[in-house]
């Protein structure tokens, strides 16, 4: 008998390890999300808490929805997904099918946009692959998230169908804020930079015109040195001269918050 109960409990305590080994399995960073935004093993590892497996599909008549990581913090997310196309659809001739909708929404109310464009990855018999990058005002994600793809105008039979994922979204990472100000020290603006985008809102500005205010933008790296900021650009001001300026850029290289220790901006210095 006591045989028996050791038995038993070593069958237990092995079946017990081994579920809390499967409990830990850590995600990895999809070859994708690694290659489309130059990821190198320490940015990789300065993301820590930015990623999140979702890995959900939703079916329809004609088209299926699958999520399969985002990447983000509380404002702002990429996320990469699939659509599967019914097997009566033919696609193979079409070089570029993008969805008409493609929409990122909370429970809350909060509404995150799509800034810039979506991305096609690649195409694979009747799937494609798309990474597209939201933004949102919002200081917290919501408790769920919504994304929303299809209407697929280029294909009739399917122009209006869409397909919904959602999920509760755990993604964070960090975020500098920082108020730009003039000579006398007043608040003029202010910025938001984090791995993925540099967010600011300004006053006004003597530039003759906004893109002239965007080419006024240097990351100031902890050494000293500076760097010109690249990527998707968007956002908006009055007319000459500039008032109420916001604007936002989505960098086609992520940065490491770690190695950053301020922006130029307009000619004003912003330290974090």
């Amino acid at each position: 008998m006591k045989l028996n109960y050791i038995i038993l409990f070593s069958l237990f305590f092995i079946v017990s390890l081994a579920a809390g080994c499967t409990s830990s399995v850590k995600e990895e960073m999809n070859p994708i999300i690694v290659s489309q935004l130059n990821l190198t093993d320490s940015k990789k590892q300065s993301l820590t808490g930015c990623l999140q497996g979702i890995h959900q599909t939703e079916t329809g008549e004609n088209i299926s929805l699958s999520v399969h990581q985002t990447l983000g913090n509380e404002r702002e997310l990429y996320v990469l997904y699939d659509v599967t196309f019914g097997k009566e659809i033919d696609i193979s001739t079409e070089n570029n099918i993008l969805p008409d909708t493609v929409t990122l929404s909370g429970d809350n109310d909060s509404s995150f946009h799509c800034a810039g464009s979506v991305i096609t990855i690649e195409k694979n018999a009747q799937t494609i692959t798309y990474l597209s990058y939201f933004s949102a005002d919002a200081k917290e994600l919501p408790e769920t998230v919504s994304l929303t793809v299809g209407q697929f105008k280029g294909i009739p039979s399917i122009s209006e169908e869409t397909q919904t994922c959602t999920w509760q979204p755990t993604n964070q990472g960090s975020i500098l804020s920082g108020e730009i100000t003039d000579e006398s020290a007043a608040t003029i603006g202010t910025v938001l930079l984090s791995p993925f985008s540099l967010k600011f809102d300004l006053n006004s500005s003597k530039q003759e015109s906004y893109d002239n205010l965007l080419s006024s933008l240097r990351i100031v790296y902890a050494d000293g040195s500076t760097k010109e900021v690249h990527g998707s650009v968007g956002g908006s001001s009055g007319n000459f001269p500039l008032q109420d300026i916001e604007g936002i850029v989505v960098f086609s290289n992520i940065l490491d918050l770690s190695t950053i220790s301020g922006i130029l901006i307009d000619g004003h210095s912003v330290s974090f």
